[in-house]
């Protein structure tokens, strides 16, 4: 079986239609292709970028995962925050205070975190 070889014409007819596409295109987009993300800056206020994370946890229901979403919570801060709240009478903080009995977190790392935290 003979294979058949395309022409040399038509390399150029494919490569001139590729052409034709793409440098309008490049044209185009030329003036955005050096800022790709500015639309999302467009829809979120400044302020909100520069905060890390804007979100609150119930200290009496979240998660290991979720306690270690939180900048300088670990897994082992986490564990021993829901250890403490397991040996509470109620299995529940009534206040957000309490978390000072947990080992690791003293009156600075309470003060960064309570922004975060809430108490239901």
């Amino acid at each position: 079986m003979k294979t058949q070889q395309i022409p040399i014409q038509m390399y150029w007819s494919y490569l001139t239609t590729l052409l034709c596409v793409l440098v309008p295109a490049l044209i185009i987009q030329w003036p955005g292709l050096n800022q790709p993300y500015t639309h999302w800056r467009e829809t979120i206020p400044d302020d909100e970028l520069t905060e890390p994370w804007s979100f609150q946890l119930d200290i009496n229901t979240a998660t290991t995962t979720e306690f270690d979403l939180l900048t300088g919570v670990g897994t082992q801060l986490a564990k021993r925050i829901i250890k403490t709240r397991e040996s509470l009478p109620n299995r529940r903080f009534t206040r957000i205070d309490e978390l000072l009995t947990v080992h690791g977190i003293g009156e600075k790392t309470l003060a960064r975190l309570r922004p975060h935290l809430i108490c239901n």
